[in-house]
């Protein structure tokens, strides 16, 4: 899954304030140009191309998490314990993939059409960064360990590979989280501590974002419940126990 960063847009911002060359036609004056306006042009596009495939490629992977998690979902109930709790995870970590896409769409959305400011649609991905993070981070360790405890078992290629893809993935994580998350959160204090007029539109922004995360969860639970309900059979052990 694609790490986190609270900064994302801002990608977007940096790599296209490539300077232009532009006519100033009140005062008659000329701005310095030291890249050629195409290249810029086609820096902007690769970056846009980087990005919706990393958007794509993060609701790919939300779908198969979802997918996945919905195929043991009946039989991880039945089973109890760490299986039970696995599901939980993979439910967790879909959860999680599909609420950042949803915030992304729509704060890059709201922010095309002029409805928000650079600065409000900054402040959603950076509540919507600080609300998901932690679940994100629990539930790759989980998945860490358990891939771990796989690899163990089984010193497979596939099963060494994963745990390493892991581990490496949640170790970059946090190193970001770390850095990230107490800015965000900084950043977030002080735009409710503005006016109150400041603050009003401010807690529409936290609105959104709570929506769009719940979207997120919701979405995930219909994948999960419609993939499990298609696979409505009972594991042997458990009809045994209840058929002696």
């Amino acid at each position: 899954m694609a790490a986190f960063n609270h900064k994302g847009p801002s990608v977007v911002k940096r790599a296209a304030s490539g300077s232009i060359k532009a006519v100033d036609q009140r005062k008659g004056r000329a701005t310095s140009c030291s890249t050629p306006p195409m290249k810029c042009i086609s820096w902007r596009l690769i970056v846009g191309i980087v990005i919706v495939f990393i958007w794509c490629l993060n609701l790919g992977i939300s779908i198969w998490n979802a997918y996945a998690t919905g195929k043991v979902w009946v039989e991880a109930k039945h089973a109890g314990g760490v299986a039970r709790f696995m599901a939980w995870m993979g439910y967790l970590m879909a959860s999680v993939g599909f609420s950042w896409n949803i915030l992304v769409l729509i704060g890059t959305m709201l922010k095309a059409l002029g409805t928000v400011t650079p600065e409000q649609a900054n402040l959603l991905f950076q509540i919507g960064y600080v609300v998901l993070i932690p679940g994100f981070l629990f539930s790759g360790y989980a998945i860490m360990f358990q891939s771990w405890a796989n690899a163990y078992r089984n010193h497979s290629v596939a099963n060494m590979g994963v745990a390493a893809y892991n581990t490496f993935a949640n170790i970059h994580n946090t190193f970001n989280a770390i850095d990230n998350f107490p800015k965000a959160f900084g950043s977030i204090f002080s735009a409710f501590k503005g006016g109150s007029g400041k603050s009003k539109a401010n807690g529409l922004i936290l609105f959104v974002a709570v929506l769009c995360v719940l979207s997120g969860f919701i979405i995930a639970a219909l994948i999960v419940h419609r993939v499990a309900a298609s696979d409505t059979q009972v594991p042997p052990r458990v009809g045994a126990a209840e058929n002696p």
